[in-house]
């Protein structure tokens, strides 16, 4: 059997790891130079004009990112919570790790189990015949080649999520999403505007308070975890834009040289057919995992809110074994009725618990390992143990 795994980093790399394992033929297609997906950093951007970007489904359509980091990022999972089973990290690291030590350990990772990526591999169309015809483009021109499985890891870090908003095309300053942030350096005296207060919402306010006046924006209420000495302001959710600035709900008007959306991502998998993911979720799904109407398609890493090497790994496994006929694909999806009902509306977002009963529930097909208990008590942990180590950066004039 021949299994072809779209992008190389932590999900593509695990599947393929495991694939290999159960003596499967694969072959992973990633579209730039190296292993390591979303951790591989870089400081070229994107260079989106968001103002003038498509819409389609209320969200503004911009090209999307290879590259979505920026310098500063950490982890927020503990190291030896995130390690594969099979491969740990350095022990002489922090307990939150930067994204350069994430990133060695992935290349670490692909050289000693010898995965076999070809890189410079660009998906461009992938459509099932009596096999998965994929067209790829390479450096030696475009091709098709035939496989029987295939096996999408490129991840959810690429379309940026970026919201309508009435007056966005007036507005003369500029706007950005978090994927093309490389640092505050450049915004030294600005008036920033964050929507969103995720991780890297948080940290790019955080940071920017640093040289700038920040405000930060939800759709919500819920608390934001800042600081209430840095040069960050909270403020109602914005409706619309003008010329100079925003006007919240509340009717508050803010005078604004840039708005950095920290929305999040889309779902995007432009070589598939658009019927298979509306952005936000990706529909006819057994377990999260394999595709309902056709069984030979199956998507490793959708999950959010969890931790994704981890669970990747045990969706990885399953599939090995699926796909080597050591077990049937289990059909009644009674899993997913565990799952907590606002969480099942919402872009496959599992959290804890839920995540390492799906582990367990899937490692119960095939004798796998359960979750241990550290694993539950250092999961469980998370939020105090961030206070307690996370170390934020100070940046400097000329950085």
């Amino acid at each position: 059997m021949s299994i072809a795994i779209i992008g190389a980093g932590a999900s593509g790399l695990v599947t393929a790891h495991k694939m290999q394992q159960a003596g499967l033929n694969v072959t992973v297609l990633e579209q730039t130079l190296a292993v390591g997906g979303v951790w591989r950093y870089s400081d070229a951007r994107s260079e989106n004009d968001i103002a003038t970007a498509g819409i389609e489904d209320g969200f503004r359509m911009t090209k999307p990112a290879v590259h979505a980091l920026y310098p500063t990022l950490k982890t927020n999972l503990p190291a030896d919570l995130m390690a594969f089973r099979d491969w740990k990290f350095p022990d002489d690291i922090e307990m939150f790790p930067s994204h350069t030590v994430v990133q060695e350990y992935l290349e670490s990772y692909y050289l000693h189990f010898a995965i076999p990526v070809r890189f410079q591999c660009r998906v461009i169309s992938a459509k099932k015949l009596d096999q998965w015809q994929l067209e790829i483009e390479s450096p030696d021109g475009v091709t098709v080649e035939s496989f029987d499985y295939l096996v999408v890891c490129n991840g959810h870090y690429s379309q940026a999520r970026i919201p309508d908003y009435a007056g966005m095309d007036l507005f003369r300053g500029k706007i950005m999403h978090s994927q093309d942030y490389r640092g505050p350096v450049k915004y030294k005296g600005e008036r920033v505007l964050v929507i969103g207060s995720s991780y890297s919402g948080l940290d790019i306010a955080r940071e920017c308070s640093q040289f700038c006046q920040v405000f930060v924006s939800t759709r919500n209420q819920k608390p934001v975890n800042l600081d209430p000495s840095l040069n960050v302001t909270r403020v109602d959710e914005i409706v619309r834009f003008t010329e100079d600035g925003g006007v919240t709900a509340s009717g508050e008007e803010y005078r604004l040289d840039r708005i950095i959306f920290a929305t999040g991502y889309l779902y995007h998998y432009p070589f598939l057919n658009k019927g298979v993911t509306n952005g936000f979720r990706v529909h006819d799904l057994l377990l999260d995992l394999i595709w309902k109407q056709d069984p030979t398609l199956a998507f490793v890493g959708l999950p959010k809110t969890v931790v994704p090497f981890h669970l990747a790994e045990y969706q990885a496994e399953y599939l090995a074994a699926v796909y080597t006929n050591k077990i049937k694909l289990d059909t009644s999806n009674e899993i997913m009725k565990n799952q907590h009902p606002k969480r099942r509306e919402d872009e496959h977002s599992f959290g804890y618990p839920f995540e390492f009963e799906y582990c367990d529930y899937l490692a119960g097909f095939y004798n796998g390992p359960a979750v241990p208990k550290w694993r539950h008590d250092l999961r469980s942990s998370i939020v105090a143990l961030r206070e307690q180590n996370i170390v934020y950066s100070v940046i400097k004039d000329n950085e």
